[in-house]
């Protein structure tokens, strides 16, 4: 079994409610989600959630990484 495609697509969804924590609040959700497709026509599905406060990762940042890895992975 191989990896044929990983796709990486940056998704903004409102919240109904807002998220607040210490050092923010929260009214979109900005993720990423993450699809691996096999040779055998199996999909796995996955979320990046970048949050510059806690991991110094940005939406663009973590998007570029995952484009960097994936051919890595195949």
């Amino acid at each position: 079994m191989k990896i044929v495609a990983i796709k990486c697509l940056p998704v903004s969804i409102p919240r109904l409610k807002e998220f607040k924590v210490a050092y923010a609040t929260r009214t979109v959700y900005n993720g990423i989600l993450l699809q691996l497709v096999t040779d055998i026509g199996l999909t796995g599905l996955g979320e990046a959630a970048p949050n510059f406060e806690v991991c110094h990762e940005t939406m663009e940042s973590t998007v570029q990484a995952c484009r960097a890895m994936a051919p890595l992975v195949r």
